[in-house]
């Protein structure tokens, strides 16, 4: 069950009986599941099996052994982890860069929009000489 699911749950039990105390509860019958859950596993028939499974482990353990020290002592013995699906990893990588660069991006654009703004309009009040704000040959625009 998930959590929502358990949590949906014990509100319900509180609803239908408030002074139920569910801890109290479990503690009480734990050993009780338990004891009819080992039951039912330990019927002849998993005992059967898993007396096999140990034959067979047990019947190839010395040929295994053999194998790995020889693996050993030649040098030839190698481990391999997967600890991390790589892929997964780069392309988280990839698309935090990508929304970073589209920020850093969209930033630029409003600071030089706002910067030419306050350019134009430093220029017509009179503050900033028309000569630098606009090129001598470039035709000035109407106000």
């Amino acid at each position: 069950m998930g959590d929502a699911s358990l949590l949906n749950l014990d509100q319900v039990g509180r609803a239908l009986e408030p002074h139920f105390d569910p801890n109290a509860s479990i503690r009480k019958n734990a050993a009780e599941i338990l004891q009819q859950r080992l039951t039912k596993s330990l019927s002849p028939g998993n005992l059967f099996s898993g007396a096999l499974e140990m034959k067979d482990l047990l019947q190839r353990l010395p040929a295994r052994l053999n194998k790995f020290v020889d693996a050993l002592s030649k040098g030839e013995f190698k481990i391999n982890v997967d600890a991390i699906d790589e892929k997964t990893l780069i392309l988280g990588f990839q698309k935090v860069a990508n929304r970073i660069t589209v920020g850093l991006i969209i930033a630029a654009l409003i600071i030089g929009a706002a910067m030419l703004m306050r350019w134009k309009r430093l220029s017509e009040s009179g503050v900033i000489p028309v000569s630098l704000s606009y090129s001598s040959s470039a035709p000035r625009p109407a106000a």
